[in-house]
């Protein structure tokens, strides 16, 4: 189930919720992409940090940091041409990228082990068939290893 509302004493900003009767949870897997359209403004100004491996946590030359340190900064008046960024913003930011890691990893580990399994049981039906043809043709596996 899928609500929309429009909400026209604030802003005209939009909620939407989603209902999911039947599911625990809901995660986010393989949503960089997404989440860069909607975190735009943050993946923009990362661009511009010091360093390209940048974490955005106290490392020298962020510019986040100094957009968030702007943020902080309101008395000035100086801060026009300079990009703010709000600290809870940037917090879920980070913590939605954190979290599509720690998902694609979990799922992928979860097709790995499930191929691994695959194969086990291929290699199994493989081995089953030749211990059948071997033994319609009168061999028997402890003799065959005897060679």
């Amino acid at each position: 189930h899928f609500l929309d509302l429009d909400d026209n004493n604030n802003n005209n900003s939009r909620c939407s919720i989603l209902d999911t009767p039947g599911l625990r949870e809901v995660q986010l897997v393989d949503a960089l992409q997404g989440l860069g359209l909607v975190f735009s403004d943050l993946v923009e100004l990362a661009k511009n940090c010091h360093f390209n491996d940048c974490t955005h946590t106290g490392e020298p030359g962020c510019a986040i940091a100094a957009a968030i340190d702007n943020d902080d900064d309101d008395d000035d008046d100086d801060v026009e041409n300079t990009s703010i960024v709000d600290p809870e913003r940037f917090y879920q930011w980070q913590k939605l990228v954190a979290e599509i890691a720690v998902n694609t990893k979990e799922i992928e580990q979860g097709r790995m082990e499930q191929e691994r399994k695959e194969q086990n049981c291929r290699r199994r039906k493989k081995q089953k068939v030749l211990f059948n043809d071997e033994q319609e043709d009168g061999v028997v596996p402890a003799e065959r290893n005897k060679d």
